[in-house]
């Protein structure tokens, strides 16, 4: 699906083509298992290596063969996306990143790694009441206001969770003061355990914003981010 494509692989604003990815697509796919190795085998396995040079890739003899499908079927998704696009069927383009060997299933597995909260339900304290619909502007653009931020990446750890409660209070702290002051994921990480969560094993966004309410959120450059969990 269109969801699984924009999830592994992130969508640019020019169009990206692999310089030997029209070569691949041009050769004929070996028909059978007993056919001897071609040029399109030669051709995508060079590519292949350069996928995982890039992006400093290593895989057990076992795991190799299905994230080499994973990314060859991701790559594929990429060109026809990018045809599409090329015809004016889509506004964006598609390239391959870090997580073009990774299934649905794997990035799901991998990267997103939610736990359920301590205290799944909320008493009356706790809801927010929603605006009325009539005080909410047809359209607002953040961008224009100055509340712009990096893009992030947790590679290997799965702290989703932290990477999002970070950015939430970034924008509380925005709207408030009108400053943009980055803050520390890698805090959450390694220092909630106690109000339930798991360091790069998942975490939950009440259990995270329980910790910051109760020890506070230092300043990225105090506590800066190691995509790993430190304690």
């Amino acid at each position: 699906s269109v969801y699984a494509v924009i999830v592994l692989l992130l969508a640019s604003c020019q169009a990206h083509n692999h310089p030997k990815l029209d070569s691949i697509l041009r050769l004929p796919r070996p028909t059978t298992t007993t056919t001897p190795r071609s040029e399109h085998a030669a051709v995508i396995d060079n590519v292949w290596g350069d996928f995982k040079n890039s992006f400093n890739k290593t895989y057990s003899t076992r795991s190799e063969p299905l994230r080499r499908l994973a990314w060859e079927e991701n790559l594929l998704k990429v060109h026809l996306h990018n045809e599409e696009a090329a015809s004016g069927h889509h506004n964006y383009t598609l390239r391959e990143n870090h997580m073009a060997d990774m299934t649905v299933k794997d990035y799901e597995r991998e990267m997103v790694r939610l736990v359920r909260s301590r205290r799944p339900s909320c008493p009356d304290s706790d809801i927010l009441m929603m605006a009325s619909p009539d005080s909410v502007p047809e359209e607002l653009d953040w961008r224009t206001k100055g509340f712009i931020t990096p893009p992030m990446n947790q590679q290997n750890c799965g702290a989703c969770y932290a990477f999002s409660i970070s950015t939430m209070v970034e924008a509380q702290v925005f709207k408030t003061t009108g400053k943009l002051v980055r803050l520390s994921e890698q805090q959450i990480v390694d220092c909630s355990y106690l109000t339930g969560n798991l360091g790069c094993r998942g975490g939950s966004v009440k259990n995270s914003l329980r910790y910051i309410k109760q020890s506070g959120l230092m300043t990225y450059d105090t506590y800066p981010n190691t995509n790993k969990q430190m304690i």
